[in-house]
């Protein structure tokens, strides 16, 4: 009875055993925390340990010794079972080992990718910020290296994106990055920011000219079109630099000025290389003080309209006006829309103050017609924001209706390069205004990229010519056909042809030579105050004999 109750309770310690052996290969350590997980390795090797001290234990209780035919039966039988638990754990162990190899590998390719990930942009592949920082900080590291950044921002990008949206954006961004990278030759690596920006890393460089040399080389191969689902669209991006050890001596730093540079280069027309120079720190502070007044500029009144006059050069007769914003501020003073009209556009203020123009040119067209002047028409600037918005055609016919006047009178003028970029998006409501009677006017010709051929597709009704080429006329003869083969085409094409900024009375017989419909300029006329303007119209008509 007590061998009995010996055998049973080696039974019992036994099975505990095993159970507790079962458990513990479960646990496996996360942090402080035993977190229960399935382990099929260490269960198997369990199972494999547990039916072997089954077999032992029921050989010693049932005192199965291989002396009887029976006994020694089950005891092979029990060997059996034993064995092939082995080979099963064998197998198991020689496949486990195959799955550790595999995730191992499985680990080392996903660390790859997340390494990829982590240092290059998505979208288009090349190197990003993180990229940047750590190649710089190599660099830097380097005693005596002199490296410069490039930074790229593609010119009017935002119109994009805004008339094609992201999509044909995000497209056009991934073009840009592989012509970027395939096309410059030299010793950088390139990155992109993020947005419309992009770096060119020069890691190493002789002299200024030979940064400079490199970003030409850049600027340069953007002149043939990006093609983007069958549409070809021109690109033109502004560059500024910044130079290791001339302009700072870290990231922060060159990053800083290269963003004032390019800042700078959009300021200066654009599609252009500028270098930092301490001066620029001066249009960073000034350009946060516009921005800061100009938020509250219009509620203010603060606005004021001027007037140049547009002379019709075969009678010397005014027929129209432009419509010119001022702006002269209590606390600034006078700043020239050279200064703000760029910052309206960058924080969208410029669609209430486009807005408030529109309706004051109108009613100062009105006024006009009022006093007899009934053939006059006014001009006014539109803003590409504001053509965007879904509400700009209500919003002109709504104007129009407010202050009657006649839409044959007034003009819209949109400037080349943003139409030639957005024209599928806006043609619908130019069309449209068109067809109303308000004329649009083709601003700044000649310095976009639209041909003569392509004209004949606008809804246009006026060309002004870019004063870049009336400038010219001073200059070489050489350069005066240029204008001259402007003006009849415009013609040719029942275009009124407007000079504008003619300062010279050489400027002005070369206009008449050829037959220009119109002229523009402070050789006739600055621009005029509202009262200066309508006394500056009374007094025209008295010298033509009105």
């Amino acid at each position: 009875m007590r061998e009995e109750n010996r055998k049973i309770k080696s039974s019992e310690n036994s099975r505990s055993l095993a159970q507790s052996l079962v458990r513990g290969l479960c646990l496996r350590q996360n942090g402080t925390a035993c977190v229960l997980k399935p382990r099929p390795f260490a269960a198997c090797f369990s199972i494999v340990i547990l039916l072997a001290l089954t077999a032992l234990i029921i050989i010693y209780i049932t005192g199965i010794t291989g002396k009887t035919a029976v006994g020694s039966l089950i005891l092979k039988g029990w060997i059996a079972v034993c064995i092939s638990a082995l080979m099963a754990f064998f197998i198991l162990y020689c496949e486990n080992n195959r799955i550790k190899v595999l995730q191992k590998r499985l680990q080392s390719e996903y660390e790859k990718r997340l390494k990829y990930a982590e240092h290059h942009d998505q979208l288009t592949g090349l190197f990003n910020r993180m990229a940047l920082k750590e190649r710089m900080s190599t660099l830097i590291g380097e005693k005596g290296r002199r490296c410069a950044i490039l930074l790229l921002d593609i010119d009017n990008f935002k119109y994009v994106n805004d008339a094609m949206g992201h999509t044909y954006g995000d497209l056009l961004l991934k073009s840009i990055g592989q012509r970027l990278s395939g096309q410059y030759s030299g010793t950088a690596s390139f990155y992109r920011l993020g947005g419309d920006e992009f770096i060119i890393l020069i890691e190493e460089y002789v002299d200024l000219a030979d940064v400079r040399e490199a970003a030409v080389q850049v600027l340069n191969n953007f002149k043939k079109p990006v093609e983007i689902n069958n549409n070809s669209i021109f690109v033109t991006m502004s560059i500024g630099i910044a130079m290791s050890p001339i302009h700072g001596t870290g990231m922060d730093d060159l990053m800083k000025n290269a963003d004032m540079a390019v800042n700078k280069a959009k300021e200066t027309g654009k599609n252009t290389v500028i270098f930092y120079n301490e001066l620029m720190n001066e249009t960073v502070n000034e350009r946060m003080l516009i921005e800061k007044y100009l938020h509250s500029a219009l509620e203010n009144r603060e606005f004021e309209l001027y007037y140049q006059p547009q002379l019709n050069i075969c009678n010397r007769r005014i027929t129209g006006f432009e419509a010119l914003l001022r702006w002269k501020s209590p606390v600034l003073g006078f700043v020239s829309p050279l200064k703000f009209i760029d910052i309206a556009e960058d924080t969208h203020l410029i669609i209430p103050i486009g807005s408030w123009v529109l309706s004051e040119a109108c009613r100062f067209l009105k006024k006009l017609h009022m006093l007899g002047f009934e053939e006059v028409s006014v001009s006014v600037n539109i803003s590409m924001l504001q053509l965007l918005q879904e509400d700009f055609v209500e919003m002109t016919m709504g104007i129009i209706n407010s202050t009657g006047v006649k839409p044959g009178y007034l003009e819209l003028e949109i400037t080349e390069t943003i139409l030639m970029k957005s024209y599928e998006v806006i043609a619908g409501k130019l069309e449209f205004l068109r067809e109303k009677g308000i004329k649009i006017a083709l601003d700044d010709f000649g310095k976009g990229y639209s041909s003569l051929n392509y004209l004949r597709q606008l809804p246009i009704s006026t060309l002004k010519i870019d004063k870049s080429f009336i400038d010219m006329i001073n200059i070489e003869n050489k350069n005066k056909s240029l204008t001259d083969l402007i003006v009849k085409a415009g013609k040719r094409m029942d275009l009124c042809v407007i000079a504008e900024g003619v300062e010279t009375q050489e400027q002005m017989d070369y206009l008449m030579k050829y037959q220009c419909n119109k002229i523009q300029g402070y050789l006739f006329s600055k621009p005029l105050s509202e009262k200066e303007a309508a006394d500056r119209l009374i007094l025209n008509m008295k010298e033509v004999g009105v």
